[in-house]
């Protein structure tokens, strides 16, 4: 793989990481009672390329699945993503 492919599929498992670590860590503090990731943060990191980790987010910690609105606005975000991640394929990570 060349070097420019080798960062694309780095920052996507490292956005996808932190995605799913941010929705857990929000569910632990709501849990707590503790201050939150704001929703803003948590679409933010997902829209950059964190949507797969924070939809795994969110069916592993059953986080945020009962607001039908950010359920909307994440499946936009998805969308978008999965959009991103064929575009980057074709034209990027195909050689």
């Amino acid at each position: 793989m060349e070097l420019e492919t080798n960062i694309i599929l780095g920052y996507l498992a490292f956005v996808n990481l932190m995605a799913l670590m941010m929705f857990g860590i929000d569910k632990s503090k709501a849990r707590r009672g503790g201050r939150r990731i704001s929703e803003a943060g948590l679409f933010m990191i997902s829209f950059v390329g964190g949507a797969v980790g924070g939809l795994l987010g969110m069916l592993l910690f059953r986080h945020k699945t009962q607001k039908l609105g950010f359920k909307a606005m994440m499946f936009i975000i998805i969308l978008i993503n999965i959009y991103l991640y064929y575009w980057l394929y074709l034209n990027v990570l195909v050689i």
